[in-house]
Formats: C-alpha cells, sequence, structure tokens
C-alpha cells in the first residue's frame, strides 16, 4: 500500500499500462481521459481499477483509460490488487466492500438515466426500474464479505452490469450528459414515490453526478492538460 499525491495535470495510471493495482481516492478529482479528450469524472471515496481484481486470479487486463489529477493536492492510497484477496481471507477487509458499492453505484446511475430517458416504454421502464431497486436493497447489505470466492462472484457480476449499463446509457440515455443527469434527478421521486431508502439514495448519487457533471464542463471545455511523469 502506498500514498499518493498528484498535482494538477498527472497521470496515476496511462491507457495500456497494465493493470495490477487498485486505488481508493481520496481526496480531489480525477479526469478519465480517453485519446485526447476527459470523458468520465472519479471524486473521493471512489474506487479505481477495479479491472486489476481479474490479474489476482491469472487472467491480463490492461488499463482502457489514463486517470488525471484535475486539481493539485489530489490524494489516493493505491494498493496491489492481490491485497484485497489476503485482507478478505484475513476477515480484515474494508476495500473490497467499496469496491462492491462503487459498482453497485456506477450501474444504477447508468440506470437511472436510462429508465429517465425512456419514461414509460414496454419492457424497457419496469424490468430496468425493478433492477435499480434490488441493486440497491441488495448493494447497502454489502458491509462484510466471505470468502474470496464469493467476493468474485459478485464482483464479476456487478463489474460486467456496470460496463453494460453504461454502453445502454450511451445507447438509450438521449441527451448530453449534462441534460440526461437534470432529467434523471427530476425523475427519481417520481419513479419510486413511497420508497423512501431508495429515492433518497438516488438523489445522493444524482448530486454527486451533478458534481461531477461540473469538472466534466470543465475539463473538456477549457482545461488544457499538460500531463507529468506518471507517478
Amino acid at each position: 500500500m502506498r500514498k499518493v499525491t498528484l498535482s494538477k495535470g498527472a497521470a496515476l495510471w496511462e491507457a495500456g499500462d497494465a493493470a495490477r493495482n487498485i486505488a481508493v481516492l481520496e481526496k480531489g478529482t480525477l479526469g478519465v481521459k480517453m485519446a485526447d479528450a476527459v470523458v468520465g469524472v472519479a471524486a473521493a471515496r471512489t474506487v479505481l481499477g477495479e479491472s486489476a481484481i481479474f490479474s489476482v486470479v491469472g487472467e491480463e487486463v490492461k488499463r482502457t483509460a489514463s486517470l488525471i489529477a484535475l486539481q493539485d493536492d489530489v490524494q489516493i492510497t493505491e494498493y496491489p490488487a492481490i491485497m484485497v484477496k489476503q485482507a478478505i481471507d484475513g476477515k480484515k477487509d474494508q476495500v473490497a466492500p467499496l469496491i462492491l458499492s462503487t459498482l453497485v453505484s456506477g450501474a444504477c446511475r447508468n440506470l437511472l438515466i436510462s429508465v429517465s430517458a425512456q419514461r414509460g416504454r414496454a419492457v424497457l421502464e419496469k424490468p430496468l426500474k425493478a433492477l435499480m431497486q434490488g441493486l440497491i436493497e441488495d448493494g447497502r447489505e454489502v458491509k462484510v464479505v466471505g470468502t474470496w470466492e464469493d467476493f468474485m462472484t459478485t464482483f464479476r457480476f456487478l463489474y460486467h452490469l456496470r460496463d453494460y449499463t453504461e454502453s445502454l446509457r450511451a445507447e438509450i440515455g438521449g441527451a448530453a450528459q449534462v441534460e440526461a443527469s437534470v432529467k434523471a434527478s427530476e425523475a427519481v421521486r417520481e419513479l419510486f414515490k413511497g420508497s423512501h431508502d431508495v429515492q433518497g439514495y438516488l438523489e445522493e448519487l444524482m448530486k454527486e453526478e451533478a458534481e461531477k457533471d461540473k469538472w466534466l464542463v470543465k475539463a473538456s471545455d477549457a482545461w488544457s492538460f499538460k500531463p507529468g511523469d506518471k507517478v
């Protein structure tokens, strides 16, 4: 484990690097950069590079995007992926539940934006809403991870679900990112009327999404990156 502090424009990882470590963003904001464009933003208490978990079971994984500090004093804790398994085996892990909850929240954001863009459509709204509600209700119970095998089964499902819902969001989400986030935020209360716990969880997610949108607009429209050497 190591602590990393990045200055604005410095890269934590570059696209194409071997994925062997995961990281927790403790403070600040990172941009997800593909080619010459910033396509996403990561905020504090987010797990980064979770695909490295697959390296523990012998699968070769490469980074698909670069992570670039969008401000000074971005603080990160980085772990070899094998430490997650060791911690689970030792019954002392705090990172594994955070990995799973990060995947749950990512999938729920994508599903909410997709549902809000396709209100009333048969074989879309109800199934996606039910999946979202189930994820939230079960995901909040992931406080303690059992065995490594249990973790990997859940991790694989959530990892691939998060990736699928990202594709779904891109295909049927409709509006540009900021507009889609606003529309999704407005739809929460109507979609989950009476489900106060689910509604509250989604409202918090969409507040975070709104903050990310602000950073993404800055990074896309006004930021001139001069990435430094990798840490």
